[in-house]
């Protein structure tokens, strides 16, 4: 099923024999179809922890986020590929994950659910960036403990390792929109 999006691409031989609005429709359905299925999945991946049911989805939605770099279902998507990234441990994946939502503003950081042909539209823009921070701390915090014991040296300044840039940069982009 993840090979099909490569398979049927705007380059494949397939789409070069066909119309191109049949191309896209197809493309359409089969990345609905994978996006699906990839949901269900995560359920089950977390109800059970089965790691290879994560693995699984987790390759899902990056197949499903090279086609879908400026859709609206991207954010659902981030959402849902970060908190794989948490569950996992992968901080640095998850926090970095959370903030391209968080990056895309308040206004664009909605998941549509559609429940009995009818949508809810849920704005996660509050709850990523604070996943954002809570991963991002995790990376920082073991080094943060270590340093605080240390004394200051004022004069031969090290610099910021990469995980207390992002944990800085996350806490900027949190800052930016939640000021209080």
């Amino acid at each position: 099923l993840l090979a099909l999006p490569e398979r049927y691409s705007d380059e494949s031989s397939w789409a070069k024999k066909n119309k191109p609005d049949e191309v896209k429709k197809s493309q359409e359905k089969i990345n609905e179809v994978i996006f699906y299925y990839a949901k269900i999945y995560h359920q089950k991946a977390q109800k059970t922890s089965d790691q290879k049911l994560y693995k699984l989805v987790q390759n899902a939605y990056i197949v499903l986020l090279k086609d879908k770099e400026n859709d609206d279902e991207n954010i659902e998507l981030l959402q849902n590929l970060s908190d794989i990234y948490y569950v996992n441990k992968q901080y640095t994946e998850a926090g970095d994950t959370y903030k391209r939502i968080v990056d895309q503003g308040k206004e664009k950081a909605i998941v549509v659910e559609k429940i009995n042909n009818k949508e809810t539209r849920k704005n996660i823009h509050a709850l990523a960036s604070k996943n954002m921070l809570d991963a991002y701390s995790k990376l920082f915090t073991p080094e943060f403990q270590q340093l605080v014991k240390q004394e200051p040296d004022f004069k031969n300044p090290t610099e910021l390792s990469k995980n207390a840039e992002r944990f800085v940069g996350g806490c900027y982009a949190f800052l930016k929109h939640y000021s209080s």
